[in-house]
């Protein structure tokens, strides 16, 4: 997990929670430590995977996502291991016959919110490149995405102006495709039983008379960046006691 920036909200901290009470480690990767840390949580020095000025916003929408998926990319490629997004539940151990691990968000998409790679596996050494060169033209690109990576070249800051999904599901799914890595995609309810698209059905009644809609999941993401672009949502609201995520909250912390 990676996190920077304000105070962990009861999302992030379910969310923590979640893993350590499956008996996961987890450590969370920063560049100032959080006051807010869950117990049994480790800090971790963010700067050992990549320096401090790396640290980038996304131009158009001011978040860190971006730089969250190239800091996992550089983190897998170099070290291995599971990364997990600091907005996914965990509902029951994972515990994969494999250290290929990430599913598919619906029919058409690769999420990274849950990724799990050997050290230096060839789909996050790609994705780390895409990250590194963001305007080399990729053999699957668009003659749109071509001409636009060739008008960045001129343009400061090519990270920060990368398309929203180039470091995300979408440009993880075309790497995947052409490293043929699809096959070892995990159906879409281990991780994603919620799509984005119904992201606040986890904080209202909504799951209540379909409460097997996650049963069979190993995780849930929450789709922070959903909530976050919500005017007026705050994560660290009081929701409907029936609603997905305080059971969840009642259950974890």
């Amino acid at each position: 997990m990676f996190w920077h920036g304000p105070p962990l909200s009861r999302l992030e901290q379910l969310c923590m929670r979640s893993f350590v009470a499956n008996g996961h480690r987890v450590s969370l990767h920063v560049y100032e430590p959080p006051a807010n840390l869950p117990s049994g949580v480790t800090l971790a020095d963010a700067s050992k995977i990549l320096p401090r000025d790396r640290l980038f916003k996304h131009a158009k929408t001011g978040s860190f996502a971006m730089f969250a998926d190239c800091f996992r990319y550089r983190l897998l490629l170099e070290h291995g291991g599971l990364w997990v997004d600091s907005d996914v539940v965990c509902l029951k151990p994972f515990d994969f016959p494999t250290t290929e691990i990430y599913g598919w968000q619906d029919e058409r998409a690769i999420n990274n919110a849950v990724l799990g790679l050997p050290k230096g596996h060839r789909l996050a050494q790609w994705m780390n490149d895409v990250c590194e060169r963001p305007n080399r033209t990729l053999p699957y690109d668009s003659m749109k995405m071509r001409r636009r990576k060739l008008l960045r070249r001129w343009l400061p800051n090519s990270r920060s102006r990368m398309t929203w999904g180039e470091t995300g599901p979408d440009g993880l799914t075309e790497a995947a495709r052409h490293l043929h890595c699809t096959g070892a995609a995990m159906p879409f309810w281990y991780f994603y039983a919620i799509g984005y698209t119904n992201w606040h059905t986890v904080f209202d009644s909504s799951l209540r008379d379909n409460p097997g809609l996650v049963a069979g999941g190993y995780g849930l993401h929450l789709w922070n960046e959903m909530a976050r672009r919500s005017r007026g949502f705050d994560k660290n609201g009081q929701f409907p006691a029936d609603s997905l995520f305080e059971q969840l909250c009642a259950r974890y912390l």
